[in-house]
């Protein structure tokens, strides 16, 4: 019970720095705060996903540490084309 809480408020936390960060009439120092806080929150996920995954590598769990690596990997590459593909249909919408 406590994860699907805890679950729902860090996808409201990140759905909504998305939004402000991408949403132009909202004040410019807030969206960088936003996009700051989106960033670092994935950031630190991929971050332990790496760690934990050199540490299975190192300890010999080969087939472990590559899953968690790949995970991260998938991470990383999935928020980066998120962002890419909501600043463009932004800057289509402007024109």
């Amino acid at each position: 019970m406590l994860d699907d809480i805890l679950e729902f408020v860090l996808d409201l936390i990140l759905d909504l720095c998305f939004s402000v960060s991408t949403d132009r009439k909202t004040p410019t120092p807030l969206r960088i705060l936003a996009g700051i806080v989106f960033f670092a929150v994935y950031a630190i996920v991929a971050g332990l996903l790496i760690f934990c995954g050199l540490g299975l590598l190192q300890e010999g769990e080969i087939a472990g540490g590559v899953i968690m690596l790949v995970i991260a990997l998938l991470v990383v590459v999935l928020t980066i084309g998120a962002v890419v593909k909501k600043y463009k249909n932004k800057v289509k919408d402007k024109e």
